[in-house]
C-alpha cells in the first residue's frame, strides 16, 4: 500500500470512526523535520472546532485563571476558576507549580468562560513538600515519556506517578553525573527534570531547530513525534489555534524525551509509518468516562499504543493523543 493510499484510508477512518462533527478534517501529513534523534511530522488539517480558547499557563500568566489547592488539602483535586471570556483549556500532564506541591493535571479539561470554581483532578509529582501557598503561579511545562502520560491517563495511580517521576530523575542524575537524588532535588519534584540545566540546554536546542518546521505549516493541526526512529507520540487537536498556543509546550515535552534517550543515530522513520501510527486511533472504544457534565474521555487499547480521545458536548472532538507502550 502506498503512503498516499494509506493517509486516505486513515483520513477515512478518522473521520467515520465517531461521526464527522467529531473528527478533525484532516489533510496529510508534512515532514520530517529532524534534529538529531527526534524526528516530527506535522498534521495538517481543518478546523473542527471554533472555540477561542485560553491554556492554563496563559490564564496563570495574565491573572484571569485561579488555580488552588482545596480548603480541604486533597492531594488529588484542585479547584480551577475561569475569570476570562475565552474556554479555558488544561491539558492532560500540565504541570503546575507555586502550590503547596507540584502537581500534574490528570486529563483535558473544559471549563466555560466566567466560570464559578470548579473541582479538577491531579496528581502530585512532588512527594517530599507540603508546605507554601495554597495558590499555583505558574504552569510552564508538560510531562514527558509515555510511561509517564500513561501513568496519568490510563494507570491514575498514584504511587505509579512517584515512581515514574523518580524513574525519570534517575536518568538526570546519571547524566547530570549527580550521584544522588537527593542533590537533583530534595523534594523529589519532576520540577527539577524540567529545570535541570544539562536537560534544558538539550531540550532547546531541539525546540529551536523544530519549531520553525511546525510554524511554517498553516494548517497544522497537530504532530506526531519520533524518538531513534520510532514513533512514541501523536497530538492531534479539532482546533488549529489551540494547537498553535500549544505547540511550543508540547513539543518541548518531545524534545525532553528526546534528550533522555540515549541517541542511536536513527533518524526520521518512513512517512508510511507515521501515517499508520496515526491511524492506531481509528476504530471503536475500549472505555468511555465521563469526566464532568460536559466532558468525556475514550480508550482505546492496541498492542503497540494506548489511544484517549477527549470530547466536548459542545465542541466535539477536543484532542486525540496517541501513546506508544513502553
Amino acid at each position: 500500500m502506498t503512503y498516499e493510499t494509506l493517509l486516505a484510508s486513515t483520513v477515512l477512518l478518522l473521520g467515520c470512526a465517531e461521526g464527522p462533527q467529531d473528527a478533525s478534517s484532516l489533510q496529510g501529513l508534512q515532514g520530517p523535520f529532524v534534529h538529531e534523534n527526534l524526528a516530527i511530522y506535522v498534521v495538517r488539517g481543518e478546523e473542527t472546532d471554533a472555540r477561542a480558547y485560553l491554556t492554563l499557563d496563559e490564564g496563570l500568566r495574565e491573572g484571569s485563571v485561579v488555580l488552588r489547592e482545596t480548603a480541604e488539602g486533597e492531594v488529588n483535586t484542585l479547584v480551577v476558576e475561569n475569570r476570562s471570556d475565552r474556554w479555558l483549556f488544561l491539558h492532560a500532564a500540565d504541570i503546575v507549580t507555586g502550590g503547596k506541591q507540584d502537581r500534574t493535571i490528570a486529563s483535558d479539561v473544559v471549563v466555560p468562560p466566567g466560570s464559578p470554581p470548579v473541582s479538577i483532578d491531579a496528581f502530585c509529582v512532588e512527594q517530599g513538600r507540603w508546605s507554601g501557598a495554597a495558590d499555583f503561579a505558574h504552569s510552564t511545562a508538560m510531562a514527558s515519556g509515555p510511561a509517564l502520560k500513561l501513568r496519568i491517563q490510563q494507570d491514575q495511580d498514584q504511587s505509579a506517578v512517584w515512581a515514574e517521576v523518580a524513574r525519570q530523575s534517575e536518568d538526570v542524575a546519571r547524566m547530570s553525573g549527580v550521584a544522588a537524588l537527593s542533590a537533583l532535588s530534595h523534594t523529589g519534584t519532576y520540577n527539577a527534570v524540567v529545570e535541570n540545566a544539562a536537560v534544558r540546554s538539550r531540550e532547546s536546542a531541539y525546540v529551536d531547530a523544530l519549531l520553525p518546521g511546525i510554524e511554517g505549516v498553516s494548517d497544522a493541526v497537530g504532530i506526531i513525534a519520533a524518538v531513534n526512529g520510532e514513533f512514541v507520540a501523536a497530538d492531534v487537536y479539532g482546533s488549529p489555534k489551540l494547537f498553535r498556543s500549544l505547540a511550543t509546550k508540547l513539543l518541548a515535552s518531545y524534545a525532553r524525551e528526546a534528550a533522555l534517550a540515549p541517541d542511536e543515530g536513527k533518524k526520521a522513520p518512513v512517512a508510511d509509518g507515521a501515517a499508520r501510527f496515526l491511524a492506531e486511533s481509528a476504530g471503536p472504544s475500549d472505555k468511555e468516562e465521563e469526566l464532568s457534565e460536559s466532558m468525556l474521555r475514550k480508550t482505546t487499547e492496541s498492542a503497540n499504543t494506548v489511544v484517549f480521545e477527549y470530547h466536548d458536548r459542545g465542541a466535539g472532538l477536543l484532542h486525540r493523543s496517541i501513546i506508544k507502550k513502553n
